[in-house]
């Protein structure tokens, strides 16, 4: 049973644990990198506008049609600011953390609505969680005032985006707005695995549990 504040029973809730530093700083580098470019960047300039939208989660496609500049000029900038592979899906740390520190499974956390989440007492913060198995038909998660936080950045990161924020919208949706596969959840997990890996070879912090132990 996952405990409703901890880090669950999930392999996400047991790699939470051991190195949960790894993890929280997933997804906020990029974006607060294209967010330093912006205000560093000349103003008006169309770098400028660029790392703006990047900041907020945009993709290419989307920025060249705020911009009405060709999608040449926009990957050009893309390229400057290093955002070129980046594939950042725009929700991966808030995915994450509610998996490692929730305890919610792939397909709950799939199922999910924007309605469902109750963040208006951050120290009372939950999930209402549909559940048939479960006499009203819900599961309440308690989530920590951490995660509610997160949650709640995630969701202005959406609207600044220009996505669906009402009460019946997924809080993690596919890129066509629509509900996130458990199969895309698993890929989200694991790109944030490796991800975190890198980091943590090329810092030399490696934890010692993770050294492989000769057999």
């Amino acid at each position: 049973m996952p405990n409703s504040r901890g880090h669950g029973s999930s392999a996400v809730g047991r790699c939470w644990a051991r190195s949960p530093a790894a993890f929280q700083r997933l997804d906020r580098s990029p974006f607060e990198r294209f967010a330093l470019a912006a205000r560093e960047t000349r103003d008006g300039s169309t770098a400028q506008a660029v790392a703006v939208r990047l900041s907020e989660g945009k993709r290419q496609k989307q920025i060249v049609a705020e911009l009405g500049v060709a999608p040449g000029t926009v990957h050009f900038h893309v390229r400057k600011l290093g955002a070129v592979g980046v594939g950042v899906y725009v929700g991966r740390k808030a995915i994450i953390c509610t998996l490692g520190r929730s305890g919610v499974r792939n397909g709950e956390l799939s199922d999910i609505r924007i309605g469902h989440r109750r963040l208006h007492d951050l120290t009372n913060a939950r999930l209402d969680i549909p559940d048939s198995k479960t006499e009203t038909g819900i599961r309440v998660v308690e989530i920590s005032p951490y995660l509610a936080e997160v949650l709640i950045a995630h969701i202005d990161r959406l609207r600044k985006a220009g996505r669906d924020t009402e009460p019946e919208a997924y809080p993690f949706p596919n890129e066509r707005g629509n509900r996130m596969t458990r199969k895309r959840v698993g890929v989200v997990v694991h790109e944030a695995a490796v991800l975190a890996t890198k980091k943590m070879s090329s810092s030399g912090s490696w934890p010692k549990w993770a050294t492989p132990t000769p057999r």
